[in-house]
């Protein structure tokens, strides 16, 4: 029994207990993004790891509401990211990035 769509189709095999199988789809060609997903996804995690790092750089996390405040040890505050840890992370995003840019340019 085959059930599909003009943009869809998937496919069930009754000999096998009914187990559909998107090999129709594939067929096709429609996967999401195309032959582009891997790259697109590369791109995407390399740039957040730019941006994220670079804003923890720039706006390091502040106090959080209701910390506890003495007179003796001043106010609570979350320790700041490490500064070689950050820019590591930087480099290794803007590989990413680049790799995942280079790769759908070509």
């Amino acid at each position: 029994m085959t059930t599909g769509s003009t943009a869809f189709s998937l496919t069930t095999d009754v000999s096998s207990g009914g187990v559909a199988s998107g090999a129709g789809v594939l067929a096709q060609g429609l996967v999401f993004l195309g032959d582009d997903f891997l790259p697109w996804i590369v791109l995407a995690f390399g740039a957040a790891m730019i941006v994220g790092n670079v804003l923890a750089l720039v706006r390091p996390p502040s106090d959080p509401p209701g910390a506890a405040r003495t007179e003796e040890s001043g106010p609570a505050s979350p320790p700041k990211p490490p500064l070689a840890r950050v820019l590591v992370m930087i480099a290794i995003g803007a590989v990413a990035a680049v790799w995942g840019l280079a790769s759908l340019l070509s």
